[in-house]
């Protein structure tokens, strides 16, 4: 899990799906589903994705 305090993370630059899911600790799937995204997904930079 996300420590406490990150709720959200903004996308930054050379960020991909599975790099803020190692850093937060999260699960790959999760993080997809939490944020109701295509499996296929890449983010943008300056996106922001929800962490819980």
């Amino acid at each position: 899990k996300a420590e406490k305090g990150y709720d959200f993370c903004i996308v930054r630059s050379g960020d991909s799906m599975h790099t803020i899911a190692q850093r937060y600790g999260i699960r790959l799937k999760n993080l997809y589903k939490m944020n109701k995204l295509p499996d296929d997904y890449t983010p943008s930079v300056g996106d922001t994705l929800r962490l819980r």
